[in-house]
């Protein structure tokens, strides 16, 4: 079944869900501010989302009230009452008409204008945004300028209550008039405003269905340890080193370990890992049998390398060199999400709330990418290092045998805690006791001999 795309619902994000659909827009419209100054400018502000993939024309009629509460006539004035807005495929932005209240205004509650719309979409268009908005935002996706204006005008009261007429749909928004004076001269010029387009939103569910045989074809079959393992273990070596942070060798391999686990996951039943075990990390079901679940949950690495598919079709022709080269730091983030899960797993320590453990890697890959001379051994070891502990055995190469890399990673271990282990470390060095205790323990027999 194809994939209909749901767009973030920008609109319902700033009004709180307060929103009109009017054919294939939705709108809501504010006074601001909503208690306007007699005798100085206030303006009507009109979101607009485009719930198509079509281009659609958007005209908007502005109707000021006609007398004030007195009975004074053309106390409101502007100079343009109505603008035409050409909204592109699924298109979020707003409407500013300025409008100037005369000094002598009347004071009081109640006024409101009455904003008149007419849509004439282009084409054929598909829904890309649902009726009662869309999907939830976040604001990370927005670039900062649209993301400040949001915040703006979320503090506004915008209102979608209205009728409709022979000429389309009018909706009204009340407002107050208060003492106030002269003002600076309005300048009195509608403007638009872009907020989202369908340029500043990834889709990967787009993606996955426009790639999906290539990506089936020409990627999975990359993402094993023959292929991957000796690019990571370069990367790894490369990246730590330029860190300023040296890694032992066997450390070197036990990470580029773990990498290369997550990336067979991939494909697990063809890699011979566990599917169940491999969670979010097994793609197969996804490129090969067009199962899509409603709330997809992808590797930081294989959303990174859809973006970048998205723009660049060419990189399926060497995907294991993209990964090691542009996307190590997103896959160094999933290592550090699942290698404290594992490491919980094997010794039954809690290390913190998914929040917790969100914000640690994150501060790793700062520490990483800005600010390598405060790497630690902690922020190396736990996770990394453990994961590739942990999971070693299960990627080995042909021929490797796992317990002289085993007994190189403790002999390290040990001689760092000899002179580093104080009070407050002692959780970190426990930790890693105990794995690779477990791990050596094993081994014992061959070790001794």
């Amino acid at each position: 079944m194809p994939y209909t795309p749901n767009y973030p619902d920008v609109l319902g994000y700033i009004t709180g869900g307060v929103c009109q659909n009017i054919g294939v827009i939705q709108t809501a419209v504010a006074v601001r501010p909503f208690a306007v100054r007699a005798g100085k400018p206030f303006e009507v502000v009109i979101l607009l989302q485009n719930t198509s993939d079509a281009p659609t024309e958007v005209v908007i009629k502005l109707n000021l009230p006609e007398v004030d509460q007195k009975g004074k006539r053309d106390r409101f004035i502007t100079k343009r009452t109505s603008i035409a807005v050409d909204l592109q495929p699924a298109e979020v932005g707003y409407v500013v008409l300025p409008v100037a209240s005369l000094p002598d205004t009347a004071i009081g509650s109640g006024y409101s204008v009455a904003v008149e719309f007419s849509q004439t979409p282009k084409g054929n268009p598909n829904r890309v945004r649902k009726t009662e908005g869309g999907s939830a935002l976040t604001l990370e996706e927005v670039r900062d300028p649209a993301r400040e204006q949001i915040n703006s005008l979320k503090g506004l009261r915008f209102f979608a209550v209205g009728n409709r007429t022979l000429r389309g749909h009018t909706l009204e928004t009340p407002f107050n008039v208060i003492p106030g004076g002269l003002g600076q001269p309005p300048e009195l010029k509608p403007r638009w405003a872009n907020l989202w387009s369908m340029q500043d939103y990834f889709d990967p569910r787009m993606v996955i269905e426009k790639y999906r045989q290539r990506l089936a074809e020409q990627l999975l079959p990359k993402l094993n340890r023959q292929t991957c393992y000796p690019h990571l273990l370069a990367a790894t070596q490369k990246r730590f080193a330029a860190s300023g942070y040296t890694l032992s060798a066997s450390e070197a391999q036990m990470i580029a370990y773990f990498l290369t686990l997550l990336l067979e996951y991939a494909e697990a039943e063809v890699t011979a890992q566990n599917s169940i075990a491999a969670a979010h990390f097994y793609l197969s079901p996804i490129l090969k049998h067009d199962l899509l679940p409603d709330t997809l949950t992808l590797p930081h690495w294989f959303n990174g390398f859809l973006k970048l598919l998205s723009n660049e079709p060419a990189i399926l022709s060497a995907p294991e060199k993209i990964i090691t080269d542009l996307l190590y730091p997103d896959l160094l983030r999933d290592a550090i999400g699942r290698g404290f899960t594992m490491v919980e797993n094997a010794t039954g320590l809690h290390f913190g709330s998914a929040e917790e453990l969100a914000a640690y890697g994150d501060q790793v890959l700062t520490l990483f990418q800005d600010n390598p001379a405060d790497l630690t051994y902690a922020h190396v070891y736990l996770p990394l290092v453990l994961g590739g502990v942990i999971a070693h055995e299960g990627i080995l190469l042909a021929g490797e045998k796992p317990h002289p890399l085993l007994f190189d990673v403790s002999m390290r271990f040990q001689a760092v805690k000899r002179t580093h282990y104080d009070e407050d470390s002692a959780p970190f060095f426990d930790a890693t006791d105990k794995v690779l205790r477990r791990a050596l323990s094993k081994y014992s027999g061959i070790i001794k001999q």
